[in-house]
């Protein structure tokens, strides 16, 4: 796959933000979090166990994340420091962003089909190009300001729709297998 099939699952997922079968899925979940979420947050809530497993889970895999991303960060961050390698720091931080967002909005897809995190990363390292071409494309969008209440659902519309190009064909040897190098 290819940098470009990385930057048009993005576009395809402003795309799908604009669909009928999808809007309610993202435009209500905006308005819900603007309109009631966020007053929340400045209040205790008693949540239900199943809420709160959720919210456990999801926490865990988030730590999981963080693990993966803070040694990885923390070398980046001794870069400036290094005399000559410096000078391609930036462009460092750049691939380094876009492999976490891609990793960020691609996992949405593989959380919501009960597989690790490792998967996501397996997959993702087996179409860096395409990872890198949806990562960079969230990025320079997320540096508009205020384009990430548009570019947020975008994304995670995006990811899904990188996910399921990723994935290898139905009926393949790979598939049945399971043998394309991913876990899970």
């Amino acid at each position: 796959m290819s940098l470009a099939t990385g930057a048009a699952s993005f576009i395809d997922g402003l795309r799908l933000l604009r669909h009928p079968r999808v809007r309610r899925f993202v435009w209500a979940p905006m308005a819900v979090a603007a309109v009631v979420v966020v007053p929340l947050l400045f209040y205790a809530v008693e949540v239900n166990e199943g809420i709160g497993a959720l919210i456990v889970n999801a926490g865990r895999r988030e730590l999981q994340k963080l693990r993966y991303h803070l040694p990885r960060l923390a070398a980046l961050l001794l870069l400036p420091l290094v005399p000559v390698v410096n000078l391609v720091a930036p462009l460092l931080w750049l691939v380094f962003g876009a492999w976490l967002l891609a990793l960020q909005f691609v996992d949405y897809a593989a959380e919501n089909r009960g597989l690790p995190f490792a998967a996501t990363r397996a997959l993702l390292a087996e179409h860096r190009a395409a990872a890198f071409g949806f990562g960079a494309l969230a990025a320079l969008a997320l540096a508009v300001p205020l384009a990430a209440l548009v570019v947020v659902p975008a994304a995670v519309c995006g990811g899904a729709v990188l996910w399921r190009r990723l994935q290898p064909p139905p009926g393949t040897a790979q598939e049945a297998a399971g043998t394309s190098g991913r876990t899970g």
